[in-house]
């Protein structure tokens, strides 16, 4: 029924942002936002937001992970080996269901944020392309003839190995289970962690900014030989135009003429962009997963 009232909520590392509003709409919205801390502190405050409202008919969550996401799993919507503390095992699909008895649809936040910009944004109309957010984590989803790429779970790829740099050699990783994954040496965790402060914070001509661009060149290149997408969108608070311009000069000598129809920075221009619905991307991603649900 288009009057029914859904939620969307996007779990994310550092803040949880909700919406609700009616099902089968994408211009109307209540939001909040919340940090996330705690998961009990994080998700008491989400159901009282929720519980301002007379009913929600349906709940959406894009967390991040890694999360069971396989329905009829023991353990689905249960987080796994999450690095984030007191998260480990905590179950986010049983807290609201037992809350708001009413169905609840985990998937991970990255595979939110791609659908939403398959509905509305820089993936609509294609019919395969790759999210990825580069954040304070790293992850990613492959979206394939309109459905995120799923099997024993969702694909984990912000912990594909690259060769270290050459420059980088003393940094010890900012993941805790890898010493050379893409997460554990760009994520913004690992930038803050190496260089003391935020890539934003550097000038554009300085060594940070040339690493993370010879880092993500590597992890993007990987991507489009793994899966030869359509389109590769860059989203995540370390994504910009301006650090993709410097990816892009990396990622053309790194192809090497290899990739059909990419033979110059031009040619990825409208192959490695930013999501057109920006920071929206995740938490309208999350509320499209009532629509979408099975």
């Amino acid at each position: 029924m288009s009057n029914e009232l859904i939620a969307g909520i996007e779990l994310g590392g550092t803040k949880t942002i909700c919406l609700v509003g009616q099902r089968g709409q994408l211009a109307s919205f209540e939001k909040k936002i919340i940090p996330t801390t705690s998961p009990n502190e994080t998700l008491d405050e989400v159901a009282t937001f929720l519980q301002t409202f007379p009913k929600i008919a349906s709940i959406g969550v894009g967390a991040f992970g890694p999360v069971d996401i396989v329905p009829g799993s023991n353990h689905y919507g249960a987080l796994q080996n999450t690095p984030k503390p007191g998260w480990k095992n905590f179950n986010i699909y049983t807290y609201f269901s037992r809350k708001f008895q009413c169905p609840v649809i985990i998937d991970t936040d990255v595979n939110a944020a791609a659908l939403a910009e398959y509905t509305a944004g820089a993936g609509k109309d294609l019919n395969n392309f790759i999210y990825v957010t580069v954040g304070t984590g790293i992850g990613g989803s492959a979206f394939i003839d309109g459905k995120a790429l799923k099997g024993r779970g969702h694909p984990e790829m912000g912990h594909i190995a690259l060769p270290r740099d050459e420059t980088d050699l003393a940094f010890t990783s900012a993941c805790p289970f890898h010493a050379n994954c893409a997460e554990g040496l760009a994520s913004g965790k690992a930038i803050a962690m190496r260089w003391g402060k935020p890539l934003n914070q550097f000038p554009k001509d300085s060594a940070p900014w040339a690493l993370q661009a010879r880092y993500l060149s590597q992890f993007y290149h990987n991507l489009m030989l793994l899966f030869s997408p359509q389109r590769i969108i860059c989203g995540g608070g370390v994504s910009s135009e301006a650090l993709l311009k410097q990816v892009r000069q990396n990622l053309i000598s790194r192809i090497n003429g290899y990739v059909h129809g990419i033979n110059a920075v031009e040619d990825l221009q409208d192959y490695l962009v930013l999501p057109a619905l920006e920071g929206d991307a995740g938490p309208l991603g999350s509320f499209l997963l009532n629509q979408y649900a099975p």
